[in-house]
């Protein structure tokens, strides 16, 4: 029978944590905006939240040479220091890297159907510059 020793444990630990993971990592990261600016989410708890929009732009060229571009929105929650820090440094149009985990919130409307959302959950809001508006406003 074979040993496992402690780094093949924290291998494959980490692999398991990583399954569930979002990372809207690209070769591109210029191409991934805040649609809005972030808005307060005041819980019960007390804790700051910061909820916000990010749009992931797609661009590729098709078969038959056409330049193609395609915008997939996500909704990213952010708790916490992280939240004050995005609702204190971060508006619509700027660039950011956002890894979490996705989770899924459901509810009832009042008309009785039944809706859900898949959002991230954010552990990590790399900022990665200014938005354009911000970049104009100090020229």
């Amino acid at each position: 029978m074979a040993k496992i020793t402690d780094s093949h444990q924290d291998y494959h630990s980490k692999q398991a944590l990583s399954i569930n993971s979002i990372k809207n990592v690209g070769f591109y990261p210029e191409r991934v905006y805040l649609g809005q600016d972030p808005r307060p989410i005041q819980p019960a708890s007390g804790v700051t939240g910061a909820r916000f929009s990010l749009a992931v732009n797609r661009v590729w060229t098709d078969e038959a040479g056409q330049r193609q571009k395609d915008t997939e929105w996500f909704t990213v929650v952010a708790w916490g220091r992280l939240a004050d820090n995005c609702l204190t440094y971060l508006s619509q149009g700027s660039p950011v890297l956002v890894v979490g985990k996705p989770r899924i919130q459901r509810w009832t409307e009042k008309k009785g159907g039944g809706r859900e959302q898949v959002q991230v959950l954010a552990d990590q809001v790399i900022f990665l510059g200014r938005s354009e508006s911000e970049e104009g406003r100090e020229a």
